[in-house]
């Protein structure tokens, strides 16, 4: 039996991912023109309160209707997909640590951002940290995702979206500890309580990606090319429902990066002060 397209529910998922998109752009954008600390912190208190509302959008869009058995499935379905979206991970995280030297000068550039960035996020209180991190994570699943499968027919670089995503947080989880001196026990134990959630939530989402990319591109080739005595249209919507289904996965991927917005924020600077990281 072939699962029916709800093609409101393509739109608003649709709409929410890019909005995702539309923020990073004019936050960005704002950023580098305006350099005052103070305005910087309010811009990114709002961004993620924004971020927020759209992912909390999103799940209740993607988690109605959807059951256990739905995520079980589609779970299953993506074995493949969370295997290759796990290998890139390692990829990067292995070249993060062999490759220090070669990439020293980019990474070191790299870390300089995302450590003004932390600074701005450690700045704000607790309860604003949440909003800015699970802002922040929603918005790189659902690029990773959802917006990578949208634009896989106009731009083919879409499917490499997930790839990339994966390799460079392994990248940077490999590099990290050598650039900031840091041991890798202490470094374990600062990324431990929030990562084994917002870890698998990357992943998931990269699977996610991947086959919703794929999906795309084998509907468009069916759309033009399509089989003696089957309609394009029909062609179309044969091969773009498997990856459209798993997108019910965010039902699961989003709660998790709830809970590791929260753990970040409230539990992992306990445990680091704890063992003296801080």
């Amino acid at each position: 039996m072939k699962r029916r397209i709800n093609w409101m529910r393509v739109i608003s998922i649709t709409g929410l991912a890019l909005a995702f998109l539309g923020i990073q752009i004019i936050f960005t954008s704002y950023t580098l023109f305006d350099t005052n600390f103070d305005h910087v912190i309010s811009m990114l208190i709002r961004r993620g309160a924004i971020e927020t509302v759209v992912a909390l959008l999103l799940f209740v869009v993607v988690a109605k209707n959807t059951t256990l058995h739905d995520i079980k499935v589609i779970l299953h379905s993506l074995r493949v997909y969370v295997v290759l979206a796990s290998l890139f991970l390692l990829l990067g995280f292995v070249a993060g640590i062999f490759l220090q030297e070669a990439f020293k000068g980019l990474a070191q550039t790299i870390f300089e951002e995302l450590a003004r960035e932390a600074e701005k996020i450690q700045s704000i209180p607790s309860h604003y940290q949440v909003l800015v991190i699970f802002g922040n994570n929603s918005r790189v699943t659902a690029l990773s995702g959802i917006v990578s499968g949208i634009i896989a027919p106009f731009f083919l670089v879409g499917v490499l979206v997930p790839p990339v995503v994966m390799g460079m947080n392994g990248f940077i989880l490999g590099f990290a500890p050598g650039l900031v001196g840091m041991s890798w026990s202490d470094f374990m134990i600062a990324i431990a309580p929030h990562g084994i959630f917002e870890i698998p939530a990357l992943v998931l989402s990269a699977a996610v990606g991947l086959k919703f990319a794929i999906s795309v591109l084998q509907a468009c080739i069916g759309y033009l090319f399509p089989p003696p005595g089957v309609k394009a249209m029909e062609a179309f919507l044969d091969r773009i429902r498997p990856g459209w289904y798993s997108l019910k996965l965010f039902a699961l991927i989003i709660p998790l990066l709830v809970v590791a917005a929260f753990v970040e924020a409230y539990v992992t600077p306990q445990i680091m002060e704890l063992f003296g990281i801080l």
